[in-house]
């Protein structure tokens, strides 16, 4: 009961709950470390466990934890004081979330795959719920963020469930587009699209393709988006020339580290807008090709259940949206995007389509 409460409070809750006196992001992320260490707690006193972390996903994980380590050694040993926000952003942005996140990760591995796809009722139910927000508010003022806060936001947690829902039902898939549309984000729309890729087969896939291409032709018709793309461009060149100077070990999670590097190399938006690009230059790209080794694995893997395919297109959309913007990186995506992985995995253990 306890783990279902949990879940339902990752998926309901987490995504949109503000705590009184802090910002919106530190809410979220604490939220986000609340209920997964709940979560890490309850499996290991309710049940023996009986599911191992991945060999793979600990390496990576021993590598990640050991760039933040050694990046940030000579402040931890010091213990600057005017350095402080350093040391801040180690243990609240590094080792507490990465370390919360890999508990919460196993504790969820332990489910069956019925637990996940009971959940998928809620998942369905708070898109209906942001989606009646949305409407409310391009009634009333045009502009729609839903729960999330955010339209981008809002476009990416739906490109989640676009796969998920068209495997329980074709008809579904609109609700989920119709939040991807609302916001009026031509990344989303085309991420949302080749989403479906996995779950589709034959002639269908073509047609997936050419609706791609027709949304690509519409996000470039946007007047806004080609001065956009210049700006992340130019920030994108910037930070794969900086990420030269720190190959192994990145620039660290300091909250000046854009700013550190605007400095020395030139123009920079307020963020890389790339969580891709932002694993390179904070930790290296050792850890970044790791990370996307073990998401492209995950995608290349033959696919046991239909909800398999589900899981395996909504970890494709989101991973390539990530190329282009900041996703799991906020607490409000990763929380989903961390039932998903995990669901993924539980799908797998069943038996095969063909068997």
């Amino acid at each position: 009961m306890l783990t279902h409460v949990l879940l339902a409070a990752l998926l309901l809750v987490q995504p949109w709950l503000t705590w009184p006196h802090l910002s919106s992001d530190t809410s979220h992320r604490l939220t986000l470390v609340c209920c997964l260490v709940g979560l890490g707690l309850h499996r290991m006193l309710a049940v023996v466990p009986t599911v191992r972390l991945p060999l793979s996903w600990g390496t990576w994980v021993v590598a990640l934890l050991g760039v933040l380590i050694v990046r940030s050694w000579h402040v931890v040993v010091s213990g600057d004081y005017f350095r402080f926000f350093q040391e801040t952003a180690l243990f609240s942005d590094g080792l507490i979330a990465v370390l919360s996140c890999v508990w919460g990760a196993w504790a969820l591995l332990q489910l069956p795959p019925s637990t996940f796809r009971r959940m998928r009722w809620l998942g369905v139910a708070f898109l209906l719920v942001n989606g009646l927000m949305a409407l409310a508010e391009w009634w009333t003022s045009h502009r729609v963020e839903g729960l999330l806060g955010t339209d981008r936001l809002l476009a990416t947690y739906a490109v989640a469930w676009v796969p998920i829902c068209f495997t329980w039902h074709p008809a579904l898939t609109l609700l989920p587009f119709a939040l991807v549309v609302a916001s009026a984000k031509p990344l989303p729309l085309l991420a949302a699209v080749f989403s479906l890729w996995p779950v589709l087969r034959g002639r269908w896939r073509w047609s997936v393709a050419v609706a791609g291409l027709v949304a690509v032709g519409y996000a470039f018709n946007v007047p806004s988006l080609a001065a956009k793309v210049s700006q992340r461009w130019e920030t994108w060149e910037t930070a794969l020339r900086a990420s030269v100077a720190h190959p192994w070990s990145g620039w660290g999670t300091s909250p000046l580290t854009v700013t550190v590097i605007r400095q020395q190399y030139g123009y920079l938006l307020p963020s890389l807008h790339s969580d891709w690009l932002s694993l390179v230059v904070q930790f290296g790209w050792l850890v970044a090709v790791g990370a996307f080794v073990l998401w492209s694995r995950l995608l290349r893997e033959p696919a046991r259940t239909i909800w398999a395919r589900a899981c395996q297109g909504s970890l494709l959309g989101i991973g390539a949206l990530a190329a282009v913007q900041a996703t799991v990186s906020h607490a409000r995506i990763a929380g989903v995007m961390l039932i998903v992985l995990a669901w993924y995995m539980a799908e797998q253990r069943q038996e095969p389509l063909h068997a």
